[in-house]
Order: structure tokens, then C-alpha cells, then sequence
């Protein structure tokens, strides 16, 4: 399945950013709820997965973080949402621990009560990119608001560091908006995993905490429409 997944990311994900002047994103027209991402995407070597993401001893609401400590989740919770209609019933998210662009261990769990929005980037995605000078400012002129973009891969394909969260935030004048730290780990269709189908791909949680909207591309006033619809909520 993750095989699968990976695939359905190359036919609609984003391109590194060799040539700038050539047009390298596309949109679907005809559906509001898709916006641009790029085209030409990495080779399929770059989004292999060798590593087994789950452990079958392991519940989906309960997980160790990388300090051995118990990280909670709601029970039966599940990020699973499909960008073509809101989910019925809702579900609240998993929890996860990233460490942000000051070194610093975030849990999705700390933004509960804002209206969040959760971007899934690239170093390497001229998209992501257009999405990155917008961050700041949506972050500041929505409350309850929190923008957090989780960087997947670095300029090179790998997992980002520390360094290159502080780079990502300088280059784009971001100050306050957290910037996380993942890999592709956190991919997939289970419920623990984001079902990240395009680069960059967006994912709007509710006051409440519920899973309620995706976006897959950058959709900026949609993405507008859909985060003061919930504010006003």
C-alpha cells in the first residue's frame, strides 16, 4: 500500500527546482478543492520506503516517541481524509513529536483549540516554496490560528535538519510559524499516517480538534475561504 501511495505522489507531486524559468506546475480547473503543484517529479528511487512505519504491537493512539516517553493520543484516532467531501463522523488526529526550527520538541497536541493548518512540504519543491512567503502572514492574521509546515525532505532528497529549518525560516522571513522536522514516515493511507497525495498538501483542523478539510496543492484562496469558515465556527 505504501508502494502505492508513493506512486500516486510521483504522478502529482512537486520537482526540484532546477530550472526557474521553466513552468513546472499544473492545477485542476475544474476541482476547487486541488490546487497547483508541480510536475516532473523525482525519480521513484527518491521515495522508496525501506523501513517498516509501523509495528504491529503498536497502537495507533498510544506511541514512544523518540525519548521513550508515551506519547497520547486520542482514542480511535485517524488523520485519514479524503480531499473530495468532509469526513462523517469527524475524527480527531494522531499525535506526533517534531523537533521545530529552534531545536525544540512540538506535539501536534500543543495547537489544540487554534484552527490549524498543517502543510506538507519539500526543500526542494518550487511550490513549496510559493507557499512559504504566505506562511508568516496567514499565521499572523488569523486567531485562533497556528500555520505549521512539516518539511519532509531537504534540498537533496533527505530527512531536514535543525539547520535546515533555520535556513527555510530565514529564507522566507518566518518567525513565529513553527517548521518541523519529518520524513516519509509519516506518509501513508493508515490512520496514523497523512495521506498526502500532492506536494505541498494541506490539512485544516478544527477549533475542536477534528480532521475537518485537505487540499492537495496550493489553492491560496480557497485555503483562505476554508480556514475562516472554521474560525467563524
Amino acid at each position: 500500500m505504501r508502494n502505492l501511495l508513493f506512486l500516486i505522489i510521483l504522478l502529482l507531486g512537486c520537482t526540484p527546482d532546477i530550472n526557474e524559468d521553466k513552468d513546472d506546475t499544473t492545477s485542476d480547473t475544474n476541482n476547487p478543492s486541488v490546487g497547483i503543484v508541480s510536475t516532473d517529479p523525482p525519480g521513484a528511487d527518491d521515495w522508496v520506503d525501506d523501513s517498516d512505519s509501523t509495528d504491529s504491537s503498536e497502537s495507533e493512539d498510544s506511541q514512544d516517541d523518540d525519548t521513550g516517553e508515551e506519547l497520547k493520543s486520542y482514542e480511535d484516532c485517524s488523520n485519514f481524509i479524503d480531499h473530495r467531501e468532509e469526513p462523517d463522523p469527524l475524527n480527531r488526529p494522531c499525535n506526533f513529536k517534531l523537533q521545530d526550527q529552534n531545536g525544540d520538541n512540538v506535539e501536534l497536541y500543543d495547537f489544540q483549540g487554534d484552527v490549524i493548518l498543517l502543510d506538507f512540504s519539500t526543500m526542494w519543491c518550487s511550490v513549496c516554496k510559493t507557499v512559504a512567503q504566505h506562511v508568516q502572514e496567514m499565521h499572523d492574521n488569523y486567531t485562533p490560528f497556528s500555520a505549521i509546515t512539516i518539511l519532509t525532505e531537504n534540498s537533496s532528497g533527505d530527512p531536514p535538519t535543525v539547520d535546515n529549518l533555520r535556513e527555510w525560516a530565514a529564507e522566507y522571513h518566518i518567525t513565529t510559524a513553527p517548521i518541523l522536522a519529518s520524513d516519509d514516515s509519516m506518509i501513508g493511507t493508515e490512520d496514523h499516517l497523512w495521506n498526502v497525495d500532492g506536494l505541498p498538501c494541506f490539512f485544516i483542523i478544527d477549533k475542536d480538534f477534528y480532521v475537518r478539510k485537505t487540499q492537495p496543492g496550493w489553492n491560496e484562496s480557497r485555503l483562505t475561504e476554508y480556514i475562516q469558515e472554521l474560525i467563524l465556527e
